[in-house]
């Protein structure tokens, strides 16, 4: 494997080349394959032995040098996950609460690109929240339609139950006199 490439690799995995479509970017305008990268990337992270030869080729340096490095590497692993699995809230609460440990141009750009990664979540929340709103739209509109038809459907039935006792009586229906619901005309 080209030391070049494994190198780049690492710095990758370090996060020096940012994430996802900015890191593909940067790598395409230094020259580099962003795919071949990755998948050196993913060869490096699926292998735990890698780790472990690098540490018997020394370069990760020895004693209290190396358990620094490796508990950094390992810190840093372990945020970008942990970051990748919090809220919004929860990330901007944490990049605030860590700011001093990043320098000012490394917190904006993780702040940016983690801003830029939620966007497109907080679109689909959107979207799926406009699509909610339709479906509960639609639902009321058929329940206040099945309401109204309902309401017509009795009047209908009140207005020929009174139609059928009129005829019973032998009357002719009233001559836009108001009744009760027994049929009886009622005085205004």
């Amino acid at each position: 494997m080209d030391q070049k490439k494994l190198q780049l690799a690492r710095e990758v995995i370090q996060g020096k080349w940012r994430n996802g479509d900015t890191r593909k970017a940067k790598l395409k305008a230094a020259g580099y394959d962003p795919a071949e990268i990755q998948a050196i990337v993913n060869d490096l992270l699926k292998s735990k032995d890698a780790v472990a030869r690098e540490v018997i080729q020394g370069k990760w340096g020895n004693g209290e040098e190396r358990k620094a490095k490796l508990a950094i590497e390992d810190e840093k692993v372990k945020r970008a996950k942990a970051l990748e699995q919090m809220s919004k809230e929860e990330r901007n609460h944490w990049l605030e609460m860590h700011k001093d440990e990043l320098d000012g141009a490394d917190r904006d750009e993780e702040a940016k690109e983690l801003k830029e990664k939620m966007k497109s979540k907080d679109d689909e929340t959107q979207e799926e929240l406009r699509k909610l709103a339709a479906d509960i739209r639609e639902r009321k509109l058929k329940e206040s339609e099945a309401k109204i038809k309902e309401a017509d459907d009795a009047a209908q039935a009140e207005n020929e139950y009174q139609k059928l006792q009129e005829a019973k009586k032998g009357e002719e229906p009233s001559g836009g006199q108001p009744q009760d619901a027994a049929g009886d005309e009622v005085k205004q």
